[in-house]
């Protein structure tokens, strides 16, 4: 998941915890393939916040 897609997900006015959800499930399945760790909704939070922040600082 891009940042664009963070972003464009939080102005149709799903919450933090709702893309990130989505972002780990995404992470996840990818990490499954690669043989990787997968992150759990935490990790998830701690990556979308920032880019959510940053948008929402940058145009106010």
């Amino acid at each position: 998941m891009t940042n664009e897609e963070i972003i464009k997900n939080w102005k149709q006015g799903k919450t933090v915890e709702q893309i990130s959800k989505d972002y780990m499930n995404q992470y996840n399945k990818q990490a499954k393939i690669r043989k990787e760790a997968k992150i759990n909704i935490k990790e998830a939070q701690m990556y979308v916040e920032p880019i959510i922040f940053e948008f929402e600082t940058m145009y106010f």
